[in-house]
């Protein structure tokens, strides 16, 4: 009885199968249509495709004039800042001598003899402030040359 049971079930199984490879036969359609849609879909990618590269190869080619033009900018800048930095820098020379430090300290030791102990620290002040125009002297002649550098590079 089983058997029987098992071999109805694989008949209707297999009948099953044959009416669906039937109707699917009978219903396919016919997909020439949707492969002229998908060839052109195709080319206008392909077209898109090409205008897209010559956009961005004609902005690459814009914004590296760009930064050509602002490098020049930036070099000619940097030419009138070492040129201004060279003036001040020969005006400092002339104004401050190397030895006006010593010169300070030296008439500071002598005041101390003096009677006015006010003075002493006047001078004081006033070698500690030469002293910072000193130390500015080098940071500037470091930045003239430093901008020297940055002319020889371009």
């Amino acid at each position: 009885m089983d058997l029987i049971l098992i071999i109805i079930v694989i008949a209707v199984m297999l009948a099953g199968f044959v009416l669906l490879f039937w109707r699917v036969g009978r219903n396919v359609a016919d997909i020439t249509p949707l492969m002229g849609k998908i060839d052109n879909l195709n080319v206008s990618q392909e077209r898109t495709d090409r205008s897209l590269r010559d956009e961005i190869s004609r902005l690459r080619s814009e914004l590296q004039a760009q930064a050509q033009q602002e490098r020049a900018q930036i070099a000619q800048s940097i030419e009138t800042v070492r040129m201004v930095v060279d003036e001040n820098l020969k005006i400092f020379r002339k104004t401050i001598p190397d030895n006006s430090t010593g010169c300070v300290k030296r008439l500071t030791k002598n005041c101390t003899i003096l009677w006015r102990p006010g003075w002493v620290r006047r001078f004081k002040l006033v070698s500690e402030r030469l002293e910072q125009v000193q130390k500015g002297l080098g940071e500037m002649q470091n930045l003239a040359t430093g901008v020297g550098d940055l002319k020889k590079v371009r």
